[in-house]
This record gives C-alpha cells, sequence and structure tokens, in this order.
C-alpha cells in the first residue's frame, strides 16, 4: 500500500472559518468541504507545503501557527496520513480566489457546521480549535 502525506490548514478569520467545497470531479470525497492543503512535494517541509498549498487554492498567504491533530484513512490502495495545522491569514481577505480544485468557499461560524458536508474528520478537527 502506498503511503501519502498532506497537510490541511485551519484558517480563522473574525470568528469564521474558511472552508472549500472539493469538486465533483475529484477522487476523493467528491462534494465534501475541507480546509485548504493538499500534498507535500519532495524537499519540501510539511509548513512550506501548506503555504504553497493556500496560495495555489485559495490565493492567500497565511502564517503557521501549530500543528493540532494528525489522522490517517485508506483511500483505494494509498494509506493518507493528514497533518492538520491552525494558519493565521497574513493577507487581505479579499484576495481569496479559487482554484479549480474547488468549486465553492465559504466562511462559516463554528455554530454552522451541520449545513455543510463535511467529513467526520474535519468535524473533529473543527470541534479541536477553540
Amino acid at each position: 500500500m502506498k503511503k501519502h502525506v498532506s497537510v490541511a490548514g485551519i484558517l480563522k478569520y473574525n470568528n469564521k472559518i474558511l472552508i472549500v467545497r472539493r469538486s465533483n470531479e475529484e477522487e476523493i470525497f467528491p462534494g465534501y468541504y475541507e480546509f485548504p492543503g493538499g500534498s507535500i512535494e519532495i524537499r519540501e517541509t510539511p509548513e512550506e507545503a501548506l503555504i504553497r498549498e493556500y496560495k495555489e487554492e485559495v490565493n492567500l498567504d497565511i502564517k503557521i501557527i501549530d500543528i493540532i491533530r494528525v489522522f490517517s484513512y485508506t483511500f483505494k490502495d494509498r494509506e493518507i496520513i493528514e497533518l492538520v495545522y491552525t494558519v493565521s491569514l497574513d493577507d487581505d481577505p479579499k484576495n481569496a480566489r479559487l482554484s479549480n480544485e474547488h468549486d465553492d468557499m465559504q466562511w462559516i461560524a463554528k455554530e454552522e457546521i451541520g449545513k455543510y458536508k463535511l467529513s467526520e474528520e474535519i468535524l473533529k478537527s473543527i470541534r479541536k480549535i477553540s
């Protein structure tokens, strides 16, 4: 089984959390909301990967605050290990723009999580932050 390491960042701004919806063309969790993030490339630290992925996926500059959880799951022939960080905005939120990988972006209050299609792991990550 192939191992794959990815990163995700929880960005909280004005008491709202940024989530993005995976395109229906995505192989894993199509139509689900998630935090921006993605794969770590060769010779890249997890933090560098997360900063790059935020820029690629939502066109925002961020700063890493802390790692808050690590979890893994299996999909087809891959075991995916995901590192979840809290991040802060180092940009104007008006600069946010979606990449082709996602088709919607929302800033949500913690109380609104029931309105969105979120995986159990994303829900666990949201519950972990204050």
